[in-house]
């Protein structure tokens, strides 16, 4: 699942991880859309175990971008928790958006996602981006 992807995903260079486990959500988010609106909307009526197990299991996924975040060292862990969960947020709102082709969306989900994470590290003082390197087309 997602979180073991993203386990694999955090390995090395913390720009090159926080890539991975962007580009990882952006594909899960848009390839498996039912499964987000599924936890949105059904997750209250789940028993409490089974809610608590669900916060744990994202917790964890939260923290490997975290990790990477403060990998690093300008960033402290409140500071990494409020980015990756914004940028997170960025990208599991895709269910909800209409009219584009899948490849579209997708482009559009990375370049805001990396960009603000590019943003949020060049204010703390990382002047090396996270984009991956594209090669013009």
């Amino acid at each position: 699942g997602l979180r073991d992807q993203a386990a694999a995903c955090t390995s090395g260079d913390p720009t090159q991880t926080l890539t991975r486990l962007t580009t990882g959500l952006i594909d899960f988010a848009l390839d498996r859309p039912e499964l987000i609106t599924i936890h949105k909307q059904d997750i209250v009526h789940a028993p409490d175990e089974v809610q608590r197990r669900v916060r744990r299991l994202k917790a964890e996924y939260v923290d490997h971008w975290v990790s990477a975040l403060v990998a690093l060292g300008v960033v402290d862990e409140p500071a990494a928790h409020a980015a990756a969960q914004a940028v997170i947020g960025l990208i599991i709102s895709t269910p909800f958006a209409k009219g584009l082709t899948r490849d579209e969306m997708a482009r559009i989900l990375e370049e805001m996602s990396i960009g603000s994470l590019d943003a949020f590290l060049l204010g703390a003082g990382v002047e090396k981006s996270i984009a991956p390197t594209r090669s013009s087309s």
